[in-house]
């Protein structure tokens, strides 16, 4: 007859600290509480949320760019056709009504271009939001140990370090990829 003995499972627990000092102060805790040092490790890490989508925003900005545009060439349309007709012209320059109305076309085309994206483009809350994100790093601490007491108390502590803590080796919990 063979006897089959439970094998131990080394479970995990990871607590993410935005904080290095804060993370030194949970392994220390860690340790005050038996936790034995063999058994946790500090690392880093980047922050693992993706990038918001610049997208909407360029697309408001080349849109509102358009439409200005066109609204700059309809009254660059308008002023050359009033400066051509009314002999309005810089001195020196010619009297023809098409080259001014082609002109001031072109002229006012651009800068309604240029004040349609200046007037979406802005330094508001949106875009604050968006600017401190980028590649925070994270400072993890990881305990993993046979003793199962140990995950229980180390996840304690991590969270009462402030750590947002993940248990991927925890019973029930899938395994990690």
């Amino acid at each position: 007859m063979v006897k089959v003995s439970d094998t131990p499972t080394t479970q995990e627990c990871i607590g993410a600290f935005s904080d290095e000092s804060a993370a030194s102060a949970a392994v220390m805790s860690l340790r005050q509480q038996n936790v034995p040092p063999s058994a946790i490790s500090v690392g880093k890490s980047a922050d693992t949320q993706p990038p918001p989508s610049e997208m909407p925003t360029m697309g408001k900005v080349f849109w509102s760019g358009f439409w200005w545009s066109v609204i700059g060439a309809f009254v660059g349309v308008a002023m050359g056709l009033t400066v051509g007709l009314l002999g309005w012209g810089v001195p020196g320059t010619t009297d023809n009504i098409a080259i001014q109305v082609a002109s001031w076309t072109m002229f006012m085309h651009v800068l309604g271009a240029l004040l349609g994206c200046y007037l979406v483009l802005d330094t508001g809350d949106r875009f604050a939001r968006k600017a401190d994100h980028h590649d925070r790093p994270s400072t993890l601490v990881r305990v993993r140990s046979t003793d199962p007491n140990s995950i229980t108390v180390s996840e304690r502590v991590l969270r009462q370090a402030g750590a947002a803590v993940t248990s991927p080796t925890s019973p029930g919990a899938p395994p990690p990829t």
